[in-house]
Parts: C-alpha cells; sequence; structure tokens
C-alpha cells in the first residue's frame, strides 16, 4: 500500500530542507514534480540532490542504501512511508539494457538529461515554489507530448523497458508521442526481448489495470511492440479481427479492473479451451503470481456462464457464483455482451438471480465431512470425493437439508 500523500509531502519537504540548511542543492524530481504540474496527486516523491551517498546518510538517522553505487539511498520516516534521495549523476554506457556501468556524479542540469522523457526530467524547488526545466518538460507538458530526452534511440537502447513506458505515460496522460520518438521506439521492438519478464511484467500490469488500457494495447499492436510481448499468440494466428473483439470487451469497462480480468478480457476472440491454455501458458512465461494464473483461468473458462446459465442445474450454477472472483466475472460477462450484443440482458438477469440468493445458500456449511465418513466405518479413497461431491451437490439443489438426512442417503446409496 502507498503512504498517505500527505505524510509522504511531508517527509519530502523535511528532507530537501535538511539537504540544503547543510548546503546541499536539494529538489524534488521525476514523476511528482510532472503530477504535481499536470494537477495529479504523486503516488511518492523522489528527492535529487549534490550530497553524495555518505553525507545523505550522515544527515538522517535511518536510511538503507537501496543504490548507493548509483547514488540511491532510501531514508525512512516510519512504517512503510520513505523517500528516495538520489545523487545528481551522469550516467556511462548501458551494457545490460537496464542499469548504466558506471555513474558520475553531476549537476543538476547533467542528471536532468540523463532521464528518459521530458515529462520526467524537471525538479521542484518546494521552499522556493520553482521548477527547474533543463529539457522542455513544461512545453511538452502544456503540448501533451511524450518525448525523449536528447537521442530517443540511445535513451531507449540505454534502457529497452522505455518502449513500453513511453506508450503508458502516452495512454495514461491521453498524450501523443513526438514523432522522432516514436520512429525510434519502432525501430527498437526487437530489443523489448531483452528485458526480464518480470520487468515487461510490471509494466503491462500497470497498463491493463488503468483504464486507459484498450489505447495501451492498440499502441503495444501499432508499434509491433505486441508480437514481441505475446509470442504465443502470434503462433496462435492472432489477427487484427480477434484483437479488435478484445479491444471492445476490453474498452466496456470503464474503471480500473485486476491484471486477471485483463488478461481474461485480451483473449475474448479465442476459444475457451485454447484461450484457457494459452493465459496460462503467458502467465507463467511472465512469472505472474499463482493467484494471478489461477484466477484469469478461472475467468476464461467460466467467461461463457451468462450464455447458458439457464440450463445449468443449480447446484453448478451455486458453485460459479459463489467464488471470490464472481463480481470479476461478472463485468467480464458484461463486458462481453454489451461488445457482442450491444446490451446485457442475460447478465443482468443472471445478476439477480445472484443477488436473490444470501450468502449462506450460495456457499452453506457442508452436511457431512470426510471425517464423518471416516466415523460411519467408510475407507478413504477416491468414493470419498464421489460421496462428498454429490453430497454438496444435492445440498445445493436443496434435495438434503440436514446432517440426518444426507447420513440416511449416503447409507441408502453407498451401502
Amino acid at each position: 500500500m502507498n503512504p498517505p500523500t500527505r505524510d509522504a509531502r511531508l517527509l519530502a519537504m523535511q528532507v530537501v530542507e535538511r539537504l540544503t540548511a547543510a548546503g546541499h542543492q536539494a529538489y524534488w524530481a521525476g514523476g511528482c514534480v510532472r503530477d504535481l504540474l499536470l494537477g495529479h496527486i504523486p503516488k511518492d516523491f523522489d528527492v535529487a540532490t549534490s550530497a553524495k551517498p555518505p553525507e545523505v546518510q550522515k544527515l538522517f538517522r535511518r536510511t538503507v542504501a537501496v543504490g548507493a553505487s548509483f547514488g540511491v539511498i532510501s531514508v525512512i520516516g516510519g512504517p512503510g512511508l520513505t523517500i528516495e534521495v538520489a545523487t545528481f549523476r551522469s550516467d556511462g554506457t548501458y551494457s545490460d539494457g537496464r542499469r548504466p556501468d558506471q555513474v558520475t556524479f553531476s549537476s543538476a542540469e547533467e542528471d536532468a538529461k540523463r532521464r528518459d522523457f521530458t515529462i520526467n526530467g524537471m525538479f521542484f524547488d518546494p521552499a522556493k515554489d520553482e521548477v527547474l526545466d533543463y529539457v522542455g518538460g513544461r512545453e511538452d507538458l502544456a503540448r501533451g507530448l511524450i518525448r525523449a530526452i536528447g537521442d530517443p534511440a540511445l535513451r531507449f537502447r540505454e534502457d529497452k523497458l522505455r518502449l513500453l513506458r513511453a506508450i503508458r505515460f502516452a495512454s495514461r496522460l491521453g498524450f501523443g508521442i513526438d514523432d522522432e520518438t516514436y520512429a525510434a521506439l519502432c525501430r527498437e521492438v526487437d530489443s523489448i526481448t531483452l528485458v526480464s519478464v518480470e520487468r515487461i511484467l510490471a509494466e503491462l500490469r500497470q497498463m491493463i489495470e488503468h483504464p486507459s488500457r484498450v489505447r495501451s494495447i492498440e499502441m503495444l499492436w501499432s508499434s509491433g511492440l505486441f508480437p514481441r510481448i505475446y509470442p504465443e499468440l502470434v503462433a496462435a494466428s492472432y489477427d487484427r479481427r480477434q484483437l479488435d473483439h478484445s479491444l471492445a470487451v476490453l474498452g466496456f469497462s470503464q474503471h480500473a479492473v485486476c491484471f486477471a480480468w485483463g488478461m481474461a478480457a485480451l483473449l475474448a476472440s479465442i476459444e475457451t479451451t485454447q484461450a484457457r491454455s494459452l493465459v496460462r501458458t503467458i502467465l507463467h512465461r511472465q512469472r505472474a503470481s499463482n493467484d494471478d494464473i489461477a484466477k484469469a483461468d478461472w475467468l476464461v473458462s467460466h467467461r461463457d456462464l451468462w450464455r447458458d446459465w439457464v440450463a445449468k442445474p443449480t447446484h453448478a450454477l451455486k458453485r460459479v457464483l459463489a467464488h471470490p472472483a464472481a463480481a470479476d466475472l461478472f463485468d467480464l460477462a458484461e463486458a462481453t455482451e454489451r461488445a457482442e450484443l450491444g446490451l446485457a440482458d442475460q447478465v443482468d438477469q443472471l445478476r439477480r438471480q445472484w443477488g436473490a440468493w444470501t450468502p449462506s445458500e450460495l456457499d452453506p456449511e457442508p452436511l457431512v465431512t470426510g471425517k464423518d465418513l471416516l466415523d460411519w466405518g467408510y475407507s478413504a479413497g477416491r468414493i470419498f470425493k464421489e460421496i462428498l461431491e454429490t453430497v454438496r451437490d444435492k445440498q445445493l439443489d436443496g434435495e438434503l437439508d440436514s446432517r440426518d438426512e444426507a447420513e440416511a442417503f449416503i447409507r441408502r446409496r453407498w451401502c
């Protein structure tokens, strides 16, 4: 969970004040400056300073050297509350396409010029209420433009993840991408495969969970990044027609969604069995969490419930609607029905049926457990699963209401 912004802002102010009182330059830096100028609430605050890492550590009681060789020290203000303090620097070569091989501590202007995009390259002096802009960031904010600082090809070669970050910023902010920057991005798409799957997944998660997800996916496709990120879909002959269907589903939910929901929607145009295999394969390769994989797989496997729910037995319907992800399934079903038919009549009817059942009716305490079966003289084995599931189905269908009824039924059927 992000720390309360008010506390983070106060700590960031105190950090700058202490650094400047000790004779150093210190400013808020990067994304927080961009967000403040846009009138947004920053999710965190970073500080850039002329102080070297040892000098920063001497000034603050609680610090962590998260990247001292790159000039980065975390100042800890309390539980879950930290401010990253980075020394002004110039970067050397990036042989691994992620981090500079060496850094040289430098000035604020040189530090700004080694950053990725102009809108992220500004500083703010909170004491003077003054923006320091060496790269034209304020102008690009006003123009609604994502533009690389300096040579865009060099910026992308330094850190390949910037290919995705450019698209994420453009989508989230509703900005365009500078022509030269976009041309360089398109030329470098093959290099995205050099980035770790974990870093790629983190960017994709931010894209998919945000309401601007449709534009993000569209830009991944038009830039040529999509097939490099999802080679499994290329192998499955995923085409523009299927993408358009998926975008229609993704676009009907205008609020933030969970990542698993977005992945299920992305595969909306693919047959269910194949889509389940693909979503598991993709997320395993990207090293998604087991929870994300299981949830995405469950959503895909039940995504067509709205089409034939009336014909399903009560116990089968209740089992699905009692699942913790049922609300996400309804959102996915509604998005799909609206994308395909322009309305959500079937989903609305199913939602009313869901609301008609109380939680205890949807998921009552089991009438019988494995211990009961052992106590009644049944031997553990495959028959346990058959007995327990059959009794559960009849309980959900309203045919068995008590433990005594269940025991009598079991003794008659499995004597």
